[in-house]
């Protein structure tokens, strides 16, 4: 009974829908726009900003940012729908844990614990942005990159931050107004920004525009939005908005979705 009815919650969360044949590297490759075509803001919309302001390619952009956001977009691989298997011993075991831990960054680690996350977050993307074909691995440990700044409580890089623990995350904070993946809130920009130029030094090439960068930053800073959708507009054109959409429906359309073995052998990077 307890397996049926965690199954019917579980199938609640679904919702994008995944039923493509190609492999992720030939995905990518399928629905790259054309170069001469220009297109949450956390993952996708930072992604790709930063990844074009660094100099990366159109297709390496639109790459990380579509599996930078995969984890939320597909529920399999979704906080808490796993957060609610690791309540049931018969449905918990290492790759539920380790989506929650890792995946997205809910370790409730100690100060030291997270500059240690951070840091392997950072090595394991590197390594994975020397070949083409493991572009999609570097979109997913950007989205644990992210989270691993986002989801800590606590002064950025104080001896009192701490990782939001893995059993609730975040959710007492996102329920009294103080949601840590709102990038505008006031209380989260610091961690946002520090993330964002860490991103960017990362991805950075010889093509790197830093004075766009640097706008980029004065903006997120000197934003009055109240909302991340206003934040969003205010970052991205339309245009190049519709652009991901298309390019997100194309993958979704055109690639098999992720198997758990192909997710745990990114998450094994991280240590």
């Amino acid at each position: 009974m307890k397996k049926v009815l965690l199954l019917s919650l579980l199938s609640l969360f679904s919702s994008t829908a995944f039923a493509g044949e190609l492999s992720p590297f030939d995905a990518v490759i399928e629905c790259a726009p054309s170069t001469n075509k220009s297109s949450s803001v956390g993952h996708s919309t930072t992604s790709y900003m930063v990844s074009r302001i660094a100099g990366r390619n159109i297709s390496d952009t639109m790459a990380l940012t579509y599996f930078s956001q995969y984890p939320d977009a597909y529920k399999k691989y979704d906080a808490i729908v796993n957060a609610v298997k690791n309540k049931f011993p018969f449905a918990s075991n290492e790759f539920t844990n380790d989506v929650v831990t890792k995946l997205h960054s809910l370790h409730g680690g100690n100060s030291e614990d997270i500059k240690t996350r951070r840091k392997s977050i950072e090595n394991a993307i590197k390594n994975n942005l020397k070949d083409p074909e493991d572009i999609w691995k570097a979109g997913l440990l950007i989205h644990a990159y992210a989270d691993a700044y986002a989801h800590t409580d606590g002064e950025l890089n104080s001896k009192q931050e701490r990782a939001y623990a893995p059993k609730f995350g975040h959710l007492l904070h996102s329920l009294i107004g103080q949601d840590p993946d709102q990038v505008i809130n006031p209380r989260n920009r610091e961690k946002y920004l520090a993330y964002s130029e860490k991103l960017f030094n990362i991805l950075k090439t010889k093509n790197a525009n830093t004075k766009r960068y640097d706008d980029f930053k004065k903006l997120v800073r000197n934003s009055k939005c109240e909302k991340d959708r206003c934040l969003k507009d205010e970052l991205i054109t339309k245009q190049e908005n519709m652009i991901i959409e298309d390019y997100s429906a194309c993958m979704n359309e055109k690639m098999k979705p992720l198997t758990k073995e192909q997710v745990q052998s990114v998450m094994n990077q991280i240590k």
